[in-house]
């Protein structure tokens, strides 16, 4: 699964608009290094404040409570697994379309799941991959 913090760096990246060449600039200006998969989380951090420094805001994470009716459910995927597969979908770089209409879609065309509440929870793990399968 995509490092949440680097999923924060990519989205602060498109937020202050920063072209190829500056991002990697960020990058090698506040660790040394010309990817973030080389990264420690110490570095990631340092990644993060620089672009806080630069006037990325990051948001308030989603609320924890989202799925929660779900709960409870044997053999079906837990609020925490939806809203991880969600996230996942939503902060991936090469999802091109980050709403939940696409979500759906892919789960449909992969996996023949209509909506998120219907996934199996032996599923989830397989459709994490496949979304960080995304190319």
């Amino acid at each position: 699964m995509l490092n949440p913090a680097i999923a924060k760096i990519h989205i602060a990246k498109k937020e202050l608009k920063l072209s190829d060449e500056q991002y990697q600039l960020v990058l090698h200006s506040a660790t040394g290094k010309e990817s973030c998969k080389d990264m420690t989380p110490g570095e990631l951090n340092q990644v993060l404040r620089e672009m806080k420094s630069r006037g990325f805001k990051a948001k308030k994470s989603e609320n924890k409570t989202k799925y929660n009716d779900l709960a409870n459910r044997e053999g079906m995927a837990s609020p925490k697994q939806l809203r991880m597969i969600e996230a996942t979908w939503m902060n991936h770089p090469r999802v091109r379309h980050k709403t939940a209409v696409a979500l759906r879609t892919f789960l449909k065309h992969k996996f023949r799941i209509a909506h998120l509440r219907f996934i199996p929870a032996n599923q989830v793990g397989k459709i994490a991959t496949a979304i960080e399968a995304i190319r």
